[in-house]
């Protein structure tokens, strides 16, 4: 919060004289005013160089496991076309590459109607 004096002032207009109060700042405030605008200012660069970084590190996280699951629904066709292959096989391969992507407790569903 600011300090500032009050001062009165005499002002003449068309003959008749009015008081009117002024104000006026220290030194120091106003020098401690334009250092809040500069923080100010900083902060808002500092925001803007901050959150595109935030933004591309979420919006890469999940695009990179949106690449994986489907990467991991590929590896689990090309098992499964194989002869002789188990509904087991099929889902510790999509398991074994969902865990090289760093994702785990998956929900994998096989409907063996459709392998034959």
């Amino acid at each position: 919060m600011r300090r500032s004096t009050r001062e009165f002032v005499t002002i003449w207009e068309n003959g008749k004289s009015r008081r009117v109060m002024t104000t006026s700042y220290s030194r120091v405030d106003k020098v401690c005013w334009s250092h809040r605008k500069e923080r100010r200012d900083d902060t808002v660069v500092g925001f803007a160089i901050i959150a595109p970084m935030i933004f591309l590190l979420v919006f890469g996280r999940i695009v990179m496991v949106q690449q994986v699951i489907t990467s991991a629904s590929c590896e689990g066709a090309l098992v499964a076309v194989l002869d002789g292959t188990t509904t087991a096989e099929i889902e510790n391969s999509i398991n074994a590459y969902l865990a090289s992507g760093s994702i785990s407790n998956a929900d994998i569903q096989v409907d063996p109607n459709s392998l034959k």
